[in-house]
C-alpha cells in the first residue's frame, strides 16, 4: 500500500499541480479545499502526512495544524506559505509543524521534504514497536527470573551476594526502560537506553542460569539389579 498524503489549499490549480507531482512518484493523494473539508476528509480516509496552505478562508493552516497535531502528534504536517508570511511559518515550526515551503517552491524541495517527513514518521513508529516488543520481553524475562530465584531460594542455593548482583542488574535495566518510555528524546536516544536495559537483563539472566547450574542432579531411580543389569 502506498503512503498517502492530504493536500489542503483553496487554490485548485495548486492542488492539481501537487497532486500530479506526488502521484507521479507513487503517493496516494487526497485533496481538500479548506481546513473544514480537510477534517471531514480525515474522518473518511487515513493519511500519513498533511500539506496545508497557511492562508485560507475560514480555518487557516495553523488552526488546522494544531487540531491535527493534537489528534495525532506523530503525523507530519508541512506548511505552504507566501514569502511575506515567513515569520508566521517559522513560529509554526516551533509549535510542531515539521517543515514549511515558500511559494513559489521548487518541486524537488517539496519531494525531498515529504520524503524526510515520512521517513521520520516510519522511524518513530518502528521505535514504538521496538519499545513495546522489548517491554513484553522484559516482563516475560522478569517472571522467569523471579521463578528461578524462588526455586533457588527454596533449595538453599541462592547466595546473598549473587542475589544482590542479579537484583541490581535487573533494577538498573528496568530503570533504563522506565526512563526511555516516560521521557522525551530522539529515536536513537530511546534505542540506546533500551539496548543498555537489555544488556542488564541478559546479565541478570546469566547470573541466574549459573546459579541454577549449581543445583545437584536428581538421583537415579532405585534399582534392585546390579550395575551390569540383566544378562
Amino acid at each position: 500500500m502506498s503512503e498517502s498524503i492530504l493536500i489542503v489549499d483553496d487554490e485548485q490549480s495548486l492542488r492539481y499541480m501537487l497532486r500530479s507531482l506526488l502521484a507521479r512518484v507513487g503517493y496516494t493523494v487526497v485533496e481538500a479545499a479548506s481546513g473544514e473539508h480537510a477534517l471531514e476528509a480525515l474522518n473518511e480516509a487515513f493519511v500519513d502526512l498533511v500539506i496545508t496552505d497557511l492562508k485560507m478562508p475560514g480555518m487557516d493552516g495553523l488552526s488546522l495544524a494544531r487540531r491535527l497535531l493534537e489528534a495525532e502528534p506523530d503525523r507530519p504536517v508541512l506548511l505552504m506559505t507566501a514569502y511575506a508570511d515567513l515569520d508566521s511559518a517559522r513560529r509554526a515550526v516551533g509549535m510542531g509543524i515539521y517543515e514549511f515551503f515558500t511559494k513559489p517552491f521548487d518541486v524537488n524541495d517539496v519531494l525531498a521534504g515529504v520524503r524526510r517527513a515520512l521517513d521520520r514518521r516510519r522511524l518513530v513508529q518502528e521505535n514504538f514497536e521496538y519499545q513495546k516488543a522489548l517491554e513484553w520481553k522484559v516482563k516475560e524475562r522478569t517472571q522467569e527470573l523471579r521463578r528461578a530465584s524462588e526455586d533457588l531460594a527454596s533449595a538453599g542455593r541462592l547466595s546473598a551476594g549473587a542475589a544482590h548482583e542479579a537484583l541490581s542488574a535487573l533494577l538498573a535495566a528496568l530503570g533504563r526502560i522506565d526512563m526511555a518510555l516516560r521521557t522525551g528524546g530522539t529515536v536513537e536516544r530511546h534505542r540506546r537506553s533500551l539496548t543498555i536495559a537489555q544488556e542488564g537483563l541478559l546479565r541478570a539472566a546469566e547470573i541466574m542460569d549459573n546459579l541454577l547450574s549449581l543445583q545437584p542432579a536428581p538421583p537415579l531411580p532405585a534399582s534392585g539389579r546390579g550395575a551390569g543389569g540383566d544378562r
